[in-house]
């Protein structure tokens, strides 16, 4: 399958360009973000995804390139992600990282502020092969970013109290690994730590199910503290309710 992409659009906040067709997971860096548009077929969900975040003044893109990659370094530092998800800043410490781990193929998923351009939100997709979860070789990851979290409070007091970022990041990073690249909704997996009520929380809203723990996964993990752990346990996920 080739990629195929329409005439490209230069928008004045960043190098972004409109989506025309299906792609393979990219193995480099994107020459420029894919903007992600009502007019590209991401399914009703992610569809209604990209109409939502629209609407609040939010641009949604797929596609690491080097102005994304510059937003990113900012966001991996800050300490929940950190708390939960300290490889990010191994990752994707540099170009030189962000440019290996794509080659692993890996399509990444970005919201940011279309006045400002702040990274709010990130997450990603490619293939894995998961011994816990086996025939989910889809995995998948999701983080807001203290701006984004900021965004959400202020679009729920604006009079949106339903919306949530992480849930349209959630249904924008399976909508591309299904829809874009042509994954099977059940095929589609994630983990992560026992504590992160908030993040499981989210996952069962957009149609995860929770598998049982593994019973050789280390019982504790890291902090921000590097000399200090704490007890927890790997959950292991799997997207068997969407439709």
């Amino acid at each position: 399958m080739r990629l195929r992409i329409a005439a490209g659009v230069r928008h004045s906040t960043g190098r972004l360009r409109t989506y025309d067709g299906s792609v393979r997971y990219p193995t480099e860096l994107a020459d420029s973000a894919t903007l992600l548009t009502s007019s590209i077929d991401l399914g009703p969900r992610g569809n209604e995804a990209v109409k939502m975040l629209t609407g609040h003044g939010l641009r949604t893109s797929v596609g690491l390139d080097l102005d994304t990659i510059k937003l990113l370094l900012a966001v991996t530092g800050e300490e929940h992600i950190v708390e939960y998800c300290p490889t990010d800043q191994r990752r994707f410490a540099d170009v030189d990282a962000c440019r290996a781990w794509v080659s692993k193929h890996r399509s990444f998923v970005a919201i940011t502020d279309a006045t400002s351009s702040a990274l709010l939100a990130y997450g990603w997709s490619g293939p894995d092969t998961n011994k816990h979860v086996p025939g989910a070789d889809i995995t998948t990851a999701y983080r807001v970013s203290r701006a984004g979290q900021a965004m959400t409070k202020h679009i729920r007091e604006s009079g949106d109290a339903s919306f949530r970022l992480g849930i349209q990041l959630g249904e924008l990073v399976i909508a591309t690994a299904t829809n874009m690249y042509g994954g099977a909704s059940d095929q589609v997996s994630l983990e992560t730590w026992a504590s992160n009520s908030a993040a499981r929380h989210l996952y069962g809203l957009l149609g995860f199910e929770q598998l049982d723990s593994a019973p050789n996964e280390p019982a504790t993990r890291p902090t921000l503290a590097p000399t200090r752990v704490v007890d927890d346990e790997r959950c292991f996920y799997v997207l068997r309710n969407y439709s």
